[in-house]
């Protein structure tokens, strides 16, 4: 993927503290969504948002090879006990967020009301965590 292509421009939140975009991702790379929607929800977080989306473009051209290691990364260090509370649970990637101190965080659904959270730092360090 030479060049990232918003499905859904980069704008601000109704609120105004975040940019948000989508991209589309071919479904060898992720399934789409239930309803047949391709579309991947990109935030980008913190002072100057509107001013990082060539950067944040540049982060996701290198990210979107690596989303299958990812996944079996968030799932191999995912909190103890949370698989066999959800034995059967497949991880499907809602959203990602690029913030202002370097950070990312990719969210996973995994059919419960809550998010399984891999959270990136610059300093090559993984977190992952449960979030409602």
């Amino acid at each position: 993927m030479d060049t990232i292509e918003w499905v859904d421009e980069p704008h601000w939140s109704e609120a105004g503290d975040v940019v948000m975009a989508s991209i589309a991702l071919s479904p060898l790379i992720r399934p789409p969504a239930k309803d047949g929607d391709p579309r991947l929800t990109v935030e980008i977080h913190g002072d100057r948002a509107d001013a990082r989306v060539a950067e944040t473009s540049g982060a996701l051209r290198s990210l979107i090879p690596q989303l299958p290691v990812l996944a079996a990364d968030a799932l191999s260090a995912a909190p103890p006990g949370w698989h066999r509370s959800y034995p059967h649970a497949d991880l499907w990637l809602d959203g990602i967020e690029f913030h202002a101190d370097g950070r990312v965080r990719l969210l996973y659904d995994f059919g419960d009301l809550d998010l399984l959270v891999l959270e990136l730092h610059g300093n090559g360090a993984k977190d992952v965590s449960i979030e409602p």
